[in-house]
């Protein structure tokens, strides 16, 4: 049972933290006095992607930020609208009558990611290697977060367990190194690779660690995303049909999908901003205070471990009627950004890649929902929270083609 006070105190064994479902305390910790706290320990082993932007902290996560940040401009995100058309409509094409829509929103959005981010020309082969590999990371991340440490013992980094973890990574390191000498002997791209590479940097290591984060952060919530949202609309049989009703009168068929007509589709956007209430991909996360500080009336000392419930925090009857309502209406005619409502966060570390994200969905559900009606073959689905908010089981779809295909 979820304690809707605004702040509460857990721990288990050496791990304590305080854990935060109340907005404004989370705006406190990641906004107003955000130079006080930092990512906590927990993370640590996602120092094995490297040091890019997203594990990264201070003066080197500012510079990494400001040099990425151009490629997710608006004209740069348009752009790369073209990439994710193409893969959309390849994916409605090729899919058959039952699909295994995980799997499926998977491979789709490292494809996009790949092609839009780092020109990953690759084949279907490749693209299926790295999200393998990144699954398994993905699992043992999730193992080492639940151990109740606040830091992890030296010895732990020799077991076979982790072994097993940087053999994935060695396997992706392999790949991302190809990736970048193709790069360097093709200056007609236009991705973010390209961008570090004319930006002046040299390090090889640290542009493979920018791509590694990438590949990893750049996919995951996107295909948590959408399958959450395909799942819900699975279960919610007027909503779905509300939806195909918007996205056939503005768009049409999936050929005729852009970026002008996205925008008028404003019921769609309350849709996937409703899914990503109820599931946040990104559901929870960490942070440690540099110095003592105040939230609210809560003395926070120095080195104290903070947990960020964005799950609880999207489900707190405090801001939410019916909370665990699926209820898209709730966003119509109001400005999401000033709601209690961070799916990608808050503050300067907000997600470099929101709209692009964001557009992305958009694009792939329109594209899927003018193709086909669908219902959902799996009996029980419920969350399984690894490093990102899984479901218990892989979802499968049952398909009905339309006209409109």
């Amino acid at each position: 049972m979820l304690k809707h006070d605004a702040i509460f105190r857990s721990g288990l064994f050496k791990f304590s933290a305080y854990v935060l479902h109340d907005i404004d305390l989370i705006k406190h910790v990641l906004q107003d006095n955000n130079r006080n706290y930092v990512k906590n320990d927990k993370y640590s082993f996602l120092i094995l992607l490297g040091n890019g932007l997203f594990t990264s902290d201070g003066e080197p996560w500012l510079k990494q930020r400001r040099m990425i940040q151009p490629l997710f401009h608006q004209k740069s995100i348009v752009h790369s609208m073209e990439i994710m058309i193409s893969e959309a409509l390849k994916f409605v094409h090729t899919i058959r009558e039952e699909v295994d829509i995980t799997d499926e929103m998977g491979k789709l959005t490292l494809n996009i990611v790949g092609k839009s981010l780092i020109g990953a020309e690759d084949t279907e082969q490749t693209i299926g290697v790295i999200r393998e590999e990144l699954i398994k990371c993905q699992r043992t991340g999730s193992v080492l977060l639940k151990l109740p440490l606040s830091r992890y013992p030296e010895w732990l980094t020799n077991t076979v367990f982790l072994r097993k973890f940087k053999r994935s990574m060695d396997t992706l390191d392999s790949i991302v190194t190809n990736i970048i000498e193709r790069h360097k002997t093709d200056t007609e791209r236009i991705n973010m690779l390209a961008l570090l590479l004319s930006a002046g940097m040299t390090d090889n290591k640290q542009i493979k660690d920018e791509v590694m984060t990438l590949l990893l952060v750049g996919h995951e919530t996107t295909m948590l995303a959408l399958t959450w949202t395909f799942y819900l609309l699975s279960q919610h049989e007027n909503i779905k049909q509300k939806l195909y009703e918007e996205i056939n009168a503005g768009i049409g068929r999936p050929e005729n999908i852009t970026y002008e007509g996205l925008k008028k589709l404003t019921f769609l956007d309350c849709v996937v901003n409703e899914s990503m209430r109820l599931y946040p991909p990104a559901y929870v996360f960490g942070r440690k205070s540099v110095d003592e500080d105040w939230l609210g009336e809560y003395y926070v000392p120095k080195n104290t471990d903070i947990v960020i419930n964005v799950w609880g925090l999207h489900r707190n009857p405090k801001y939410w009627a019916e909370a665990d309502t699926f209820d898209p209406s709730r966003f119509e005619g109001v400005d999401a950004s000033k709601m209690p409502f961070i799916p990608f966060g808050i503050g300067p570390r907000m997600c470099i890649g929101a709209a692009f994200a964001f557009l992305e969905i958009k694009v792939i559900l329109t594209a899927f929902l003018l193709a086909y009606d669908f219902s959902v073959v799996n009996t029980t689905v419920y969350p399984h929270p690894l490093i990102t908010l899984t479901s218990n089981q892989n979802i499968r779809l049952r398909l009905f083609k339309r006209n409109n295909l």
